[in-house]
């Protein structure tokens, strides 16, 4: 595996993880309403 992309494939699981955790945010709410 290329080490030197670590911190780039760090940095991208993080970006995902957020926009997964804002997406499954943003379906809870409409659930509430």
């Amino acid at each position: 595996m290329g080490l030197p992309q670590n911190g780039q494939l760090c940095t991208y699981t993080n970006m995902s993880a957020g926009l997964i955790r804002m997406a499954n945010t943003q379906q809870l709410s409409t659930e509430r309403e």
